[in-house]
């Protein structure tokens, strides 16, 4: 629910606190806040946003609308929407999203796919 300045209700914003470590599947909705260890798959529901704290280290899947990483990750990463490497995280893997943000001092080592770029081609030559 938003509050009349357009602010976000906290009640609307989940947190996983450092110390925590979960195994296995975890589905989260609307803005999320990740400071613990997941080991698994990170799942956030339509216009979900989740955010992986600067103490956090997933090891496994994240698929979301929009993913910020200010932490650890080491596995795949697919956002609907878009993905932000604040300058303090570090990933591990692939990122699959029509948006990706790399600030200054991010650490990424693997691949990446955005959506409708396709590699350029040249096309066989035709008989004439």
């Amino acid at each position: 629910m938003k509050k009349a300045n357009g602010s976000i209700a906290e009640t609307e914003i989940s947190l996983l606190s450092e110390g925590s470590e979960i195994e296995g599947k975890v589905t989260f909705e609307r803005k999320s806040r990740i400071h613990g260890i997941i080991k698994g798959e990170v799942y956030g529901n339509d216009g979900s946003c989740i955010i992986v704290a600067d103490t956090c280290k997933v090891e496994g899947q994240i698929i979301g609308d929009e993913i910020i990483v200010d932490g650890y990750v080491r596995g795949k990463i697919f956002a609907r929407s878009r993905v932000v490497l604040s300058s303090s995280a570090r990933v591990f893997g692939s990122i699959e999203t029509p948006s990706l943000q790399v600030e200054f001092g991010a650490c990424f080592d693997g691949q990446t796919l955005m959506e409708n770029a396709r590699p350029i081609t040249t096309p066989s030559a035709q008989p004439a």
